[in-house]
């Protein structure tokens, strides 16, 4: 059976040489490119692919959170991220975002063919890089956190609200926009949680939210 696959970059020359040195694999076929999520999800709806190699730097809506909009309208498709970005904070946002994989665009001459068959394997598949970068904020506990009452964190339903949307990768606007708020009000809640809960840097903030057990791995 072929895997059907669709490239997503805004960067024409950079979706070119994806489908080139996809399409020249045995058992793959790109059915497809699209240069932003609206084209995407367009294409998707269409052509039914079974993985979409998704850039994360898409313009307008990012690809995380196209990734999350695939993932809830078609829960089957599988989604391997791409980033040229630095590693960072972006490989944990990138899982928590529901993508199947993740392969940094430095390494995807070498990886990519094997993230590929991995993910349609069932297995999720991240490139050393993303490996590297992921992996000190998987083995680092969370902060301590100040505790209230009987040992709970006393945080109201808009802060966990506001912590579980940056934790999962969502940007100020993005997030503003969902709980119908200001950009504005989304950076005072940020400065809220950090001195409630010690967390200075969003990976802390993302260890704490997966303590509090509003998002998971």
């Amino acid at each position: 059976m072929r895997i059907r696959i669709l490239v997503v970059d805004d960067h024409e020359l950079i979706r070119t040489g994806l489908r080139l040195r996809l399409q020249g694999e045995d058992g793959f076929e790109v059915v497809g490119e699209a240069a932003d999520a609206a084209s995407a999800c367009a294409m998707i709806g269409e052509k039914s692919p079974d993985i979409v190699v998704m850039d994360i730097g898409l313009p307008e809506q990012d690809g995380l959170a196209a990734t999350r909009t695939i993932k809830t309208r078609w829960p089957k498709t599988r989604v391997l991220a791409l980033t040229g970005m630095k590693p960072g904070t972006v490989a944990r946002a990138t899982l928590l975002a529901g993508v199947d994989g993740l392969v940094f665009k430095s390494e995807a001459s070498d990886y990519l063919v094997r993230a590929v068959r991995t993910v349609m394997a069932g297995k999720v598949y991240f490139s050393p890089e993303a490996a590297t970068a992921l992996a000190p904020t998987l083995r680092e506990p969370p902060p301590p956190m100040p505790a209230t009452g009987e040992g709970k964190i006393d945080l109201s339903a808009r802060e966990r609200s506001v912590l579980k949307g940056l934790a999962e990768g969502l940007s100020y606007k993005e997030l503003a926009a969902e709980l119908g708020l200001s950009v504005k009000s989304i950076d005072t809640y940020r400065a809220r949680l950090v001195k409630k809960l010690g967390c200075s840097s969003r990976a802390a903030l993302v260890r704490c939210a997966v303590r509090l057990g509003l998002v998971s791995l």
